[in-house]
C-alpha cells in the first residue's frame, strides 16, 4: 500500500534515489518517531530498509544498555560493564522475540489481507518500530529509567501497530493492535520470569 506522493513527507517524495541514504534514513526515522503512516508504508515496500533496520536496532540496544545503567540504579555501580552488556543483550533478545512472535502471528495466523508482505521488508519496518526506546538512554537513575522505559514500551506497542497496519494493510487499527499486543506477551512473560 503506496501512498500517493501527495501524502508523503518531502524527503520521500522523491523516492529512494533523489535523496542520501544517510538523510532519507533521518526522515524515516523521524516519521517513524511521529507515527506518520507514510513513513511505514515507504518501508514496507521500499528498499535499502535492510541495513537501516539493522541501525536502528542496534542504536535502540546501546541506548538501553545505558538506560539498564540507570534502571538498575546503585547495583549498577558494582558492574556497570555488565549491567550495559545485559542491557545491550536483553534489548536484542526482546527485539527478536517481539518481531518474530508479531511477524509469525500476523503472516501465518491472521490471513486477513490478500497481499502478504515480504518477510525481510516485514521484519525490517517492525524493526524500525522499536525506534522510541532510543530514548531509553537518558535514564540516569531509576526513577527517570522506570518512566522511560514503560513510556518508551507504550511508544513501541503505538508504532508497532502502525508498522503491522501498514505492511499488512490491514483495514482495522484495532487489528493492528490485538496483533502488537499478542506479540508482547511472550516477551512480558519472558522477561517478568527468566530475565
Amino acid at each position: 500500500m503506496v501512498p500517493p506522493p501527495s501524502a508523503m513527507s518531502p524527503g520521500e517524495k522523491h523516492g529512494p534515489a533523489a535523496t542520501p541514504k544517510t538523510a532519507r534514513f533521518l526522515v524515516r526515522l523521524y516519521g517513524v518517531l511521529l507515527l506518520r503512516p507514510t513513513t511505514y508504508a515507504n518501508i514496507a515496500v521500499g528498499g535499502g530498509t535492510v541495513l537501516q533496520a539493522a541501525v536502528v536496532v542496534t542504536i535502540v540496544a546501546l541506548a538501553t544498555g545505558v538506560g539498564a545503567i540507570g534502571l538498575a540504579g546503585e547495583q549498577a555501580n558494582q558492574d556497570v560493564g555488565q549491567t550495559f552488556v545485559f542491557g545491550i543483550l536483553g534489548a536484542l533478545f526482546t527485539w527478536a522475540l517481539w518481531v518474530v512472535a508479531t511477524a509469525f502471528l500476523g503472516v501465518i495466523a491472521v490471513r486477513e489481507s490478500a497481499a502478504r508482505p515480504d518477510l525481510v521488508r516485514l521484519i525490517g519496518t517492525l524493526s524500525f518500530a522499536q525506534a522510541p526506546a532510543v530514548f531509553r538512554a537518558f535514564s540516569f537513575n531509576h526513577e527517570a529509567a522506570v518512566v522511560l522505559f514503560i513510556a518508551t514500551l507504550l511508544w513501541q506497542v503505538a508504532a508497532m501497530t502502525v508498522a503491522v497496519l501498514q505492511a499488512f494493510g490491514y483495514a482495522s487499527a484495532w487489528r493492528a493492535f490485538g496483533l502488537v499486543i499478542f506479540g508482547l506477551v511472550p516477551v512480558v512473560v519472558i522477561n517478568i520470569f527468566v530475565l
